[in-house]
């Protein structure tokens, strides 16, 4: 049986569409990731 990890897997996808979100906020979108992996930690 495969273990599972508490983080979800970060992949091809996700990171598509965190460009694309860049993108469109004009950079906000990744003042947000920071903001939210500092809390998560």
């Amino acid at each position: 049986m495969a273990r599972r990890t508490s983080a979800p897997r970060y992949n091809l996808l996700k990171f598509l569409l965190d460009c694309a979100a860049t993108l469109l906020t004009g950079g906000l979108w990744l003042i947000w990731i920071f903001v939210r992996e500092m809390r998560y930690r």
